[in-house]
């Protein structure tokens, strides 16, 4: 049985859940957000197949040893920062000012703070790293790992 674990980490609405679900639609693989799991490492034991999905440095670096395969998610800042006002617009508003500029903060500082952090701390990974940044490269990445080719003019 070939088994599939994947890691898919990237800044705050770089579009990674999207990848994750995109990758559950296709293959029926879990999907699991390191939020959701205990601080000191992955639950995953005798789980075959996952996806999970984290932005976090440190918590990245606790599944990353147990990842066949880890999805760098890289989308440009002004590209995160236009989901995050449409996800806030989305909300009503719910969030409130402040909310919707921590959000905007964090999306920009990811690149500055967290970005050199994680990439030392998947140095030791790196030749199983894939950076993704475009639709183009989610369909390569799906393709490489699966085998998988949408039909055309399917949205990937």
């Amino acid at each position: 049985m070939t088994r599939h674990r994947i890691l898919v980490i990237g800044a705050p609405a770089a579009g990674k859940a999207w990848l994750a679900a995109r990758i559950h639609a296709l293959t029926g693989m879990p999907v699991y957000d390191v939020a959701s799991m205990p601080p000191d490492g992955p639950a995953l034991d005798g789980v075959h197949e996952w996806v999970v999905v984290a932005r976090d440095e440190g918590r990245a670096a606790a599944v990353a040893p147990h990842a066949d395969l880890v999805v760098l998610v890289r989308t440009p800042t002004p590209l995160r920062e236009a989901r995050i006002v449409l996800r806030w617009i989305s909300s009503l508003g719910r969030p409130g000012l402040r909310g919707l500029r921590k959000a905007l903060r964090e999306t920009a500082r990811w690149d500055v703070d967290e970005l050199p952090v994680l990439g030392a701390a998947l140095e030791p990974y790196r030749r199983r790293v894939v950076k993704c940044g475009s639709s183009d490269d989610v369909r390569a990445v799906l393709e490489c790992i699966f085998g998988i080719a949408p039909g055309p003019g399917a949205r990937t």
